[in-house]
């Protein structure tokens, strides 16, 4: 069942239900700023980020499912 709802009322269910997701990635965003990041080697930086967003797309799916049952 999909249900329809006005475009301010969406946005802020995406934000509820997604709020832990995109405070991971902001968080991997942060990380990548620092100067630790500038230096590390291609391989480095893919395992990093093939690690980090593991995580925000297992937190995406959770958010998804607990809005789903919710």
């Amino acid at each position: 069942m999909v249900s329809v709802v006005g475009p301010a009322q969406g946005a802020l269910a995406c934000e509820d239900a997604f709020a832990a997701s995109a405070g991971l990635f902001a968080a991997v965003c942060a990380e990548l700023a620092v100067p630790e990041a500038a230096v590390m080697t291609h391989a480095q930086l893919e395992d990093l980020l093939g690690l980090r967003m593991r995580e925000v797309t297992r937190q995406l799916f959770q958010g998804a499912v607990d809005e789903l049952v919710g």
